[in-house]
């Protein structure tokens, strides 16, 4: 089961890019950046196998029923899929407004509307896993943190929980 999870990724994977959108291409770039310049790596989120392990799980609670009679998404949610996943001339449209912060949250919000379980084991688990290791395991001074954008809220509410601060730059981190 986790294996046809696995591949299902790759295969999800394979459509973004596609669409113009290179899942963990961020995280490349910031790898040969820290190579570059001779820093430190602080490798922060849970392990892919037990992420998919935990998946699996999760998967087995989803109710089925809630999902094929699920609520309108919110208008603004609805509006930048535009017919989306639905109408293939759509995708590419759809994954580049998903390159915007307010839009991953309102999905990832929608998403963890239907199936709680999912996105617990998906986001929320990790945000506090990142966060921890965030605070544990890199050296003390200035940390940039390189995660997806479905993680950015979670990380940063915990951090301030936490006591910490957040600097951000731009519009759209």
């Amino acid at each position: 089961a986790e294996m046809l999870l696995k591949l299902g990724f790759a295969g999800l994977y394979a459509m973004l890019r596609q669409f113009g959108l290179t899942p963990g291409q961020e995280f490349k770039v910031a790898l040969d950046e820290t190579d570059r310049l001779g820093l430190f790596i602080c490798y922060g989120d849970r392990d892919i196998d037990q992420t998919m392990s935990k998946l699996r799980g999760a998967l087995g609670h989803i109710s089925f029923e809630k999902l094929a009679n699920a609520p309108q998404p919110p208008a603004e949610l609805a509006s930048f899929f535009g017919g989306g996943f639905t109408n293939p001339m759509n995708i590419g449209a759809s994954v580049e407004n998903l390159k915007n912060r307010r839009h991953i949250a309102l999905l990832r919000d929608y998403v963890a509307s239907m199936a709680p379980e999912v996105m617990d084991v998906m986001v929320r688990e990790r945000d506090l896993i990142m966060t921890d290791r965030l605070l544990d395991d890199c050296r003390v001074g200035r940390t940039v943190a390189v995660v997806g954008m479905a993680h950015l809220d979670g990380i940063e509410d915990e951090w301030r929980r936490r006591g910490g601060e957040v600097f951000l730059h731009g519009d759209n981190s």
